[in-house]
Protein backbone atom coordinates (compact mmCIF):
# COMPACT_ATOMS: atom_id res chain seq x y z
CA UNK A 1 0.00 0.00 0.00
CA UNK A 2 3.29 2.41 0.78
CA UNK A 3 4.17 2.20 -2.55
CA UNK A 4 0.70 2.84 -4.44
CA UNK A 5 0.63 5.96 -2.04
CA UNK A 6 4.50 7.06 -3.58
CA UNK A 7 3.07 5.93 -7.04
CA UNK A 8 -0.07 8.46 -6.66
CA UNK A 9 1.97 11.22 -5.32
CA UNK A 10 4.84 10.67 -7.99
CA UNK A 11 1.66 11.34 -10.63
CA UNK A 12 0.30 14.32 -8.55
CA UNK A 13 3.55 16.38 -8.33
CA UNK A 14 3.26 15.94 -12.19
CA UNK A 15 0.03 17.54 -12.39
CA UNK A 16 -1.30 21.40 -11.87
CA UNK A 17 -2.52 20.40 -8.18
CA UNK A 18 -1.49 22.16 -5.05
CA UNK A 19 -2.83 20.23 -2.44
CA UNK A 20 -2.93 16.49 -2.07
CA UNK A 21 -6.00 15.36 -0.24
CA UNK A 22 -5.96 11.57 1.54
CA UNK A 23 -8.89 10.15 2.78
CA UNK A 24 -8.87 7.18 5.43
CA UNK A 25 -12.02 5.26 5.22
CA UNK A 26 -11.90 3.70 8.94
CA UNK A 27 -9.29 4.41 11.67
CA UNK A 28 -9.12 2.09 14.47
CA UNK A 29 -6.28 3.24 16.28
CA UNK A 30 -4.97 5.04 13.69
CA UNK A 31 -1.93 3.13 12.96
CA UNK A 32 -2.20 3.06 9.08
CA UNK A 33 -2.26 6.69 9.55
CA UNK A 34 0.63 7.26 11.29
CA UNK A 35 2.05 5.21 8.13
CA UNK A 36 1.03 6.95 5.52
CA UNK A 37 1.21 10.43 7.16
CA UNK A 38 4.85 10.32 7.85
CA UNK A 39 4.95 9.09 4.10
CA UNK A 40 3.34 12.72 3.20
CA UNK A 41 4.81 14.83 4.71
CA UNK A 42 8.25 13.73 3.56
CA UNK A 43 7.27 13.72 0.46
CA UNK A 44 4.89 16.66 0.12
CA UNK A 45 6.64 18.73 3.35
CA UNK A 46 3.24 20.84 4.05
CA UNK A 47 1.05 20.84 0.89
CA UNK A 48 -1.21 17.72 1.77
CA UNK A 49 -4.38 17.34 3.56
CA UNK A 50 -5.61 13.79 5.50
CA UNK A 51 -9.27 13.09 6.46
CA UNK A 52 -10.14 9.84 8.19
CA UNK A 53 -14.15 9.02 8.35
CA UNK A 54 -14.73 6.51 11.50
CA UNK A 55 -18.11 7.13 13.86
CA UNK A 56 -16.56 4.87 16.33
CA UNK A 57 -19.73 4.06 17.58
CA UNK A 58 -20.98 0.74 19.10
CA UNK A 59 -19.18 -2.69 18.37
CA UNK A 60 -19.67 -6.40 19.29
CA UNK A 61 -22.12 -4.19 21.44
CA UNK A 62 -19.26 -2.65 23.60
CA UNK A 63 -18.60 1.56 23.40
CA UNK A 64 -15.74 2.72 20.88
CA UNK A 65 -15.40 5.73 23.32
CA UNK A 66 -11.71 4.26 24.85
CA UNK A 67 -10.53 3.21 21.61
CA UNK A 68 -11.45 7.03 19.72
CA UNK A 69 -9.76 8.36 22.83
CA UNK A 70 -6.44 6.61 22.17
CA UNK A 71 -6.79 7.06 18.44
CA UNK A 72 -7.10 10.83 19.33
CA UNK A 73 -4.15 10.57 21.66
CA UNK A 74 -1.85 8.69 19.03
CA UNK A 75 -2.78 11.12 16.40
CA UNK A 76 -2.01 14.17 18.77
CA UNK A 77 1.82 13.03 18.56
CA UNK A 78 2.53 12.73 14.86
CA UNK A 79 4.38 15.65 12.69
CA UNK A 80 0.92 15.21 10.62
CA UNK A 81 -1.58 16.49 13.15
CA UNK A 82 -2.42 19.98 11.96
CA UNK A 83 -3.45 18.51 8.32
CA UNK A 84 -5.40 16.40 9.62
CA UNK A 85 -9.00 16.17 10.12
CA UNK A 86 -11.20 13.87 11.80
CA UNK A 87 -14.78 13.02 10.92
CA UNK A 88 -16.65 11.05 13.71
CA UNK A 89 -19.57 9.70 11.43
CA UNK A 90 -20.67 7.15 9.26
CA UNK A 91 -18.80 6.24 6.14
CA UNK A 92 -22.00 7.58 4.02
CA UNK A 93 -22.69 10.37 6.27
CA UNK A 94 -18.75 11.46 5.37
CA UNK A 95 -19.47 11.94 1.42
CA UNK A 96 -22.32 13.44 1.92
CA UNK A 97 -19.96 16.01 3.49
CA UNK A 98 -17.20 16.14 1.30
CA UNK A 99 -19.23 15.87 -1.71
CA UNK A 100 -21.07 18.50 -0.63
CA UNK A 101 -18.16 20.44 0.36
CA UNK A 102 -16.72 19.59 -3.27
CA UNK A 103 -13.91 18.21 -1.97
CA UNK A 104 -12.02 15.90 -4.56
CA UNK A 105 -9.67 13.12 -3.58
CA UNK A 106 -5.89 12.13 -4.80
CA UNK A 107 -6.02 9.10 -2.60
CA UNK A 108 -8.74 7.17 -0.89
CA UNK A 109 -7.90 4.49 1.33
CA UNK A 110 -10.96 1.84 2.16
CA UNK A 111 -10.62 0.19 5.59
CA UNK A 112 -13.78 0.34 6.98
CA UNK A 113 -16.26 -2.06 8.63
CA UNK A 114 -15.50 -5.04 5.70
CA UNK A 115 -19.10 -5.93 5.48
CA UNK A 116 -20.18 -6.05 1.70
CA UNK A 117 -22.86 -3.74 1.49
CA UNK A 118 -20.29 -1.17 3.07
CA UNK A 119 -17.05 -1.74 0.77
CA UNK A 120 -19.59 -1.67 -1.68
CA UNK A 121 -21.03 1.88 -1.11
CA UNK A 122 -17.58 3.13 -0.46
CA UNK A 123 -15.85 2.12 -3.77
CA UNK A 124 -18.98 3.10 -6.20
CA UNK A 125 -19.47 6.31 -4.01
CA UNK A 126 -16.12 7.65 -2.98
CA UNK A 127 -15.16 6.78 -6.43
CA UNK A 128 -17.26 9.67 -7.88
CA UNK A 129 -15.32 12.42 -5.61
CA UNK A 130 -11.68 11.69 -6.93
CA UNK A 131 -9.79 14.05 -8.89
CA UNK A 132 -10.68 13.41 -12.36
CA UNK A 133 -9.08 14.98 -15.56
CA UNK A 134 -7.51 13.85 -18.42
CA UNK A 135 -3.97 14.23 -17.35
CA UNK A 136 -4.16 12.75 -13.66
CA UNK A 137 -6.95 11.18 -11.84
CA UNK A 138 -6.94 9.97 -8.20
CA UNK A 139 -6.66 6.59 -7.07
CA UNK A 140 -8.92 4.25 -4.47
CA UNK A 141 -7.96 1.54 -2.88
CA UNK A 142 -8.67 -1.30 0.04
CA UNK A 143 -7.05 -3.47 2.63
CA UNK A 144 -7.94 -6.16 0.47
CA UNK A 145 -6.03 -8.96 2.49
CA UNK A 146 -7.29 -8.72 5.92
CA UNK A 147 -10.89 -7.99 4.71
CA UNK A 148 -11.03 -11.06 3.00
CA UNK A 149 -10.26 -13.17 6.03
CA UNK A 150 -12.77 -10.69 7.39
CA UNK A 151 -15.23 -11.77 4.75
CA UNK A 152 -14.71 -15.46 5.48
CA UNK A 153 -15.46 -15.51 9.22
CA UNK A 154 -18.41 -13.89 8.66
CA UNK A 155 -19.47 -16.20 5.72
CA UNK A 156 -18.35 -19.01 8.25
CA UNK A 157 -21.18 -21.44 9.64
CA UNK A 158 -20.05 -24.46 11.27
CA UNK A 159 -16.14 -24.66 12.11
CA UNK A 160 -12.85 -22.64 11.51
CA UNK A 161 -9.17 -24.10 12.36
CA UNK A 162 -6.88 -21.80 12.49
CA UNK A 163 -3.05 -22.32 12.02
CA UNK A 164 -1.12 -19.16 12.24
CA UNK A 165 2.47 -17.86 13.41
CA UNK A 166 1.64 -14.54 14.86
CA UNK A 167 -1.88 -13.03 15.05
CA UNK A 168 -1.96 -9.04 16.16
CA UNK A 169 -4.54 -7.78 13.68
CA UNK A 170 -7.33 -6.74 16.02
CA UNK A 171 -9.63 -6.52 12.79
CA UNK A 172 -9.36 -9.95 12.78
CA UNK A 173 -9.41 -11.34 16.30
CA UNK A 174 -13.38 -9.25 16.10
CA UNK A 175 -14.22 -11.00 13.41
CA UNK A 176 -12.90 -14.27 15.10
CA UNK A 177 -14.45 -13.24 18.46
CA UNK A 178 -18.10 -12.46 16.12
CA UNK A 179 -17.74 -16.37 14.56
CA UNK A 180 -17.45 -17.39 18.29
CA UNK A 181 -20.15 -15.61 19.51
CA UNK A 182 -22.25 -17.34 17.04
CA UNK A 183 -21.75 -20.42 17.96
CA UNK A 184 -19.18 -21.50 14.54
CA UNK A 185 -16.42 -23.76 16.50
CA UNK A 186 -13.53 -21.46 16.22
CA UNK A 187 -10.12 -23.31 17.21
CA UNK A 188 -7.06 -21.72 17.16
CA UNK A 189 -3.28 -23.15 16.79
CA UNK A 190 -0.17 -20.33 17.59
CA UNK A 191 3.37 -20.29 18.00
CA UNK A 192 4.29 -20.02 21.86
CA UNK A 193 6.69 -17.31 21.54
CA UNK A 194 4.58 -15.21 19.22
CA UNK A 195 1.95 -15.17 21.45
CA UNK A 196 4.37 -13.37 23.95
CA UNK A 197 4.55 -10.68 21.75
CA UNK A 198 3.32 -7.06 22.54
CA UNK A 199 -0.63 -6.96 20.86
CA UNK A 200 -1.02 -10.60 20.61
CA UNK A 201 -4.59 -11.75 20.00
CA UNK A 202 -3.65 -14.99 22.04
CA UNK A 203 -4.59 -14.23 25.49
CA UNK A 204 -7.86 -12.64 24.20
CA UNK A 205 -9.00 -15.94 22.37
CA UNK A 206 -8.22 -17.61 25.97
CA UNK A 207 -10.13 -15.45 27.96
CA UNK A 208 -13.57 -15.91 25.19
CA UNK A 209 -13.02 -19.79 25.81
CA UNK A 210 -11.78 -19.82 22.05
CA UNK A 211 -9.90 -23.70 22.35
CA UNK A 212 -6.66 -22.77 21.92
CA UNK A 213 -3.23 -24.48 21.43
CA UNK A 214 0.35 -23.23 20.93
CA UNK A 215 3.81 -25.58 20.52
CA UNK A 216 5.65 -24.77 23.60
CA UNK A 217 9.11 -25.87 22.00
CA UNK A 218 12.26 -24.23 21.21
CA UNK A 219 11.27 -24.13 17.64
CA UNK A 220 8.38 -22.08 15.71
CA UNK A 221 4.83 -23.00 14.79
CA UNK A 222 5.75 -21.07 11.48
CA UNK A 223 2.46 -22.26 9.71
CA UNK A 224 -0.35 -19.40 8.34
CA UNK A 225 -3.36 -21.32 6.89
CA UNK A 226 -7.41 -21.91 7.92
CA UNK A 227 -9.63 -23.80 7.28
CA UNK A 228 -13.56 -22.44 6.91
CA UNK A 229 -16.45 -25.19 7.14
CA UNK A 230 -14.09 -28.14 5.99
CA UNK A 231 -14.75 -26.54 3.13
CA UNK A 232 -12.28 -23.68 1.88
CA UNK A 233 -8.58 -23.40 2.82
CA UNK A 234 -6.69 -20.15 3.33
CA UNK A 235 -2.81 -20.05 3.18
CA UNK A 236 0.24 -18.32 1.74
CA UNK A 237 2.82 -16.24 3.58
CA UNK A 238 0.29 -13.78 5.22
CA UNK A 239 0.48 -13.32 9.26
CA UNK A 240 -2.25 -11.97 10.77
CA UNK A 241 -0.73 -8.98 11.63
CA UNK A 242 -1.07 -5.26 10.51
CA UNK A 243 2.87 -5.26 9.70
CA UNK A 244 1.66 -7.41 7.14
CA UNK A 245 -1.39 -5.67 6.14
CA UNK A 246 0.47 -2.46 5.87
CA UNK A 247 3.87 -2.76 5.00
CA UNK A 248 4.98 -6.25 3.87
CA UNK A 249 4.86 -7.65 0.22
CA UNK A 250 2.77 -10.71 1.17
CA UNK A 251 0.59 -13.29 -0.50
CA UNK A 252 -2.47 -15.81 0.17
CA UNK A 253 -4.88 -18.33 -1.79
CA UNK A 254 -8.34 -19.51 -1.07
CA UNK A 255 -9.29 -22.74 -2.88
CA UNK A 256 -11.58 -25.76 -2.13
CA UNK A 257 -9.03 -28.13 -3.75
CA UNK A 258 -10.06 -31.33 -1.86
CA UNK A 259 -6.66 -32.95 -2.22
CA UNK A 260 -5.15 -29.66 -0.48
CA UNK A 261 -8.22 -29.69 2.31
CA UNK A 262 -7.47 -33.16 3.02
CA UNK A 263 -3.55 -32.75 3.20
CA UNK A 264 -4.09 -29.21 5.71
CA UNK A 265 -6.42 -30.66 7.93
CA UNK A 266 -4.37 -33.86 8.74
CA UNK A 267 -1.78 -31.38 9.46
CA UNK A 268 -3.87 -29.65 11.61
CA UNK A 269 -5.68 -32.31 13.40
CA UNK A 270 -1.90 -33.53 13.61
CA UNK A 271 -0.56 -30.65 15.62
CA UNK A 272 -3.51 -30.10 17.73
CA UNK A 273 -2.91 -33.60 18.87
CA UNK A 274 1.12 -32.89 19.55
CA UNK A 275 0.16 -29.88 21.59
CA UNK A 276 -2.05 -31.12 23.94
Amino acid sequence: MKNLLKQQINLFKKSDREIFIFLEIGSYLGESLETYGKILSEELKDNYLMFSVDPYGLYLNKSMNMIYMYFINNISKTKFKNNFTHLRMESKKGYDLLNKLNIKLDFCYVDGSHYYKDIKFEIENFNKILVNNSEYKGFICGDDCSGKIIDLFAQARSTVDVCVFTITDNRIADAMEKAHRRRVQVRVISDDEKSMDAGSDIDRFERLGIPLRVDRSEHHMHHKFAIFDKSKLLTGSYNWTRSASLNNEENFLITNDGGLLKAFTREFDKLWRDFS
